[in-house]
C-alpha cells in the first residue's frame, strides 16, 4: 500500500481521530497578546493557567531589555554554526562556569534544546555494557534516550524504593558479567502530577549498591531549594546527584537548557510559593484530587470521558475565559480527566479565587449531568 493511502485511512489513533474538532483548539490552540495570566484566544480574553512561566520571567522588563541590547549588539544569527566548529565563545564558557557553581558541580554544558540535550545525554553516557534502571513515569525526553540504548533497562514503580531495589540487584548482577556500570534515572518533579523523586531514597541506596544517578529537573531547576538550585538542593542531596540536568523552559521561560542557575529570581520565588500553595490548598480544600503536587505543577483530576472533558473545557475557556491544558486517555487511564494547572509568580490571589470558585461550579454542573451532551450547554456566568 502507499504511504500516503495508508495515512489517508488512519483515523489517528484515539487522539488524532478528534482532530477536526480539536486542531485549533485543543490541539495548536491560539494564545495570543502579552504572554502572562491574561491571554486571548480566539479573540476573547481568558485568564491562562498553561504557561510554563514559573517565575513570571517572561515579560519582566529587566529581561525584555536585555534581550533587545543582545539582538542589538549581536544579531539574530551570531554565532553561526554548531559549537563544535564555528559556534562557540567566551560568552558560552563563561554561562557554563556560572551554571556549574551555581549547581556545585565541577563542569556544565548548555543545550540548546532541553529534549534533545537530555536524549543526547543519556545515550552518551552509556554503553552497550550498562545497563540503565529507570522509573516508570519518566517523560518522553527520557524514554526517548532510554529507547536508544541497546543494552540492559529495567523500569521500577513511580517513587517505589522496594522495587528500585530489586532491579538494582538485577543490574547489578548483569553488569557483574558485562563489566559495565549502572545509570539510575529519575525526575527531580514530575511534569503531569507534580510530585517530587523521591532523591533522598535513591541516594540513599548508593550505601548498598553502585550506581550513578541522573536527575531531569526540567520542572525544578530555579524553583525547588531555598535558592532555586532544584530538587537536590530541597533534598539536601545535590553532592549525590551525578548528573543534573535543567531546563529553562519552565522557570526562566526561555529555550535551552544545560547539563551539570540568578539572585533576583529570590524575591519572585516567595511570591510563586504564595500563589501554588494557596492554589493547592483551594483545590484540596474543595475535595479535588490533585496527587502529591507540591511543585508548581497542579493537576486537577475529574472522573469523565473524553466527550465530558471536552465539554468542561470548552465551558473553561468559553463561559470561564480560563485556559488550561485538558489531558485525557490515552495520555492517562480511561475514565479520568486531568487539568494541568501551573501557577506563576505573575498570577494574583484574585485569579486563584476566581478560578477555585469556577472549579467548583464546574464540579456542581458536572455531577448534574451538564456536561454529558455532544454540545455545551449555554452556561454564562451570572
Amino acid at each position: 500500500m502507499d504511504i500516503f493511502e495508508r495515512i489517508s485511512k488512519d483515523s489517528g489513533g484515539p487522539i488524532g481521530q478528534y482532530r477536526e474538532r480539536a486542531d485549533g483548539y485543543f490541539a495548536f490552540p491560539r494564545l495570543e497578546g502579552e504572554l502572562g495570566p491574561r491571554m486571548t484566544f480566539n479573540g476573547r480574553e481568558v485568564l491562562c493557567w498553561s504557561l510554563n512561566n514559573y517565575l513570571g520571567l517572561a515579560n519582566h522588563p529587566e529581561i525584555r531589555r536585555v534581550d533587545a541590547e543582545a539582538a542589538a549588539k549581536y544579531g539574530l544569527a551570531a554565532p553561526m554554526g554548531a559549537r563544535m566548529m564555528t559556534g562557540h565563545t567566551r560568552m558560552h564558557e563563561h554561562f557554563e562556569h556560572e551554571l556549574a557553581d551555581f549547581e556545585k558541580k565541577e563542569a556544565a554544558y548548555l543545550f540548546n534544546f532541553g529534549y534533545q540535550g537530555i536524549v543526547s545525554t543519556i545515550d552518551t553516557l552509556t554503553s552497550p555494557h550498562d545497563v540503565i534502571v529507570y522509573d516508570n513515569e519518566a517523560h518522553a525526553c527520557l524514554l526517548d534516550g532510554i529507547r536508544l540504548h541497546i543494552g540492559n533497562k529495567y523500569k521500577y514503580r513511580h517513587n517505589n524504593m522496594e522495587d528500585l531495589e530489586k532491579k538494582l540487584k538485577v543490574a547489578t548482577e548483569v553488569v557483574a558479567k558485562t563489566g559495565g556500570g549502572i545509570l539510575v534515572i529519575t525526575e527531580g518533579v514530575y511534569g503531569m502530577t507534580g510530585a517530587l523523586g523521591d532523591l533522598a531514597g535513591i541516594v540513599a541506596l548508593k550505601k548498598k549498591y553502585s550506581f550513578r544517578i541522573l536527575i531531569d529537573d526540567a520542572h525544578g531547576f530555579g524553583v525547588m531549594g531555598p535558592t532555586g538550585r532544584g530538587t537536590s538542593e530541597h533534598f539536601n542531596v545535590m553532592d549525590d546527584i551525578d548528573i543534573y540536568i535543567g531546563a529553562y523552559a519552565k522557570a526562566m521561560a526561555i529555550i535551552g537548557g544545560f547539563v551539570a542557575g540568578p539572585k533576583y529570581v529570590i524575591e519572585y520565588l516567595r511570591y510563586l510559593w504564595k500563589v501554588t500553595r494557596a492554589l493547592q490548598k483551594g483545590f484540596r480544600d474543595l475535595g479535588f484530587d490533585i496527587g502529591p503536587a507540591e511543585a508548581c505543577v497542579t493537576p486537577v483530576h475529574v472522573l469523565g470521558d473524553v466527550v465530558q472533558a471536552t465539554n468542561i473545557a470548552m465551558d473553561l475557556r468559553e463561559n470561564y475565559r480560563i485556559f488550561c491544558s485538558v489531558i485525557t486517555y490515552p495520555v492517562i487511564p480511561k475514565g479520568m480527566i486531568i487539568f494541568r494547572i501551573i501557577p506563576t509568580a505573575a498570577h494574583t490571589m484574585d485569579d486563584v479565587n476566581y478560578t477555585l470558585n469556577a472549579f467548583a461550579e464546574v464540579r456542581q454542573k458536572l455531577d448534574k449531568g451538564y456536561y454529558d451532551g455532544t454540545e455545551v450547554p449555554n452556561m454564562r456566568i451570572e
